[in-house]
Order: structure tokens, then C-alpha cells, then sequence
């Protein structure tokens, strides 16, 4: 008898695991990174994200610039919150950009002159 609760609590134990594990994959992978792609013909200096009400800091590092055709990789720092999320950016020579995207859905984020595009 003691066997076969072993095995039953064994088993239990195992798929309790297992589904934990997929629920936390898929709530880490609602902001899970992204790469930001620039197809302008800007250099970007600012990304910023609006959540609460207000703009955020700048997630690019001082002095850290996004030339045209580059990729830059980017990360949430809190894994809560909205999947939607307004984001700005803005270039070395003026150029600025609101948009928003689903930041649950988007690896990709595509800049280009003219639009925002994300995948």
C-alpha cells in the first residue's frame, strides 16, 4: 500500500511541476525581449514607453544610438502590466514617433520612417 501512494504522490508531484512550469513560461513570455529595428533613415537616441499615465526613462544608455539598419536588443524590466503599451521615439535629428504596440505578441519591432510594424 505505502508503494502505491509513493508512485500516486510521485506522479502528482511530476505533473504539478510540469503545468507550473508551462504557466510560467507563458506569463514570462508575455514580456518576453524584444529587438528593435531600425529601418529608418534616423538615428534613434530615445525609446521610451507610457505606462501609468507617465513616460518612462530612456531605455537607451546614455549615449547609445540606434543607426539605420541596426538592431538593438531590448527587455522589459517588470514582467506585469498591460500587453499594449505606447512607446516613443525619438532621433538625433528631430525626428519623433508615437506608437503603440502588443508588447505580448512583438519580437520584432520594426522603425521605419513612415511606420511602426511589429511581429
Amino acid at each position: 500500500m505505502q508503494e502505491v501512494v509513493k508512485n500516486v504522490f510521485k506522479k502528482v508531484a511530476i505533473i504539478s511541476a510540469m503545468t507550473l512550469g508551462a504557466m510560467g513560461a507563458a506569463y514570462a513570455g508575455a514580456w518576453a525581449d524584444f529587438h528593435l529595428h531600425n529601418g529608418s533613415s534616423h538615428s534613434i537616441i530615445v525609446f521610451q514607453t507610457k505606462e501609468g499615465g507617465a513616460w518612462g526613462k530612456n531605455w537607451l544608455g546614455r549615449g547609445d544610438v540606434i543607426r539605420p539598419g541596426e538592431v538593438y536588443d531590448m527587455h522589459f524590466g517588470h514582467n506585469e502590466g498591460p500587453c499594449t503599451v505606447q512607446f516613443h521615439v525619438e532621433a538625433a535629428d528631430g525626428f519623433k514617433y508615437d506608437y503603440e504596440a502588443d508588447f505580448c505578441k512583438a519580437s520584432n519591432l520594426y522603425i521605419t520612417d513612415s511606420t511602426v510594424k511589429y511581429d
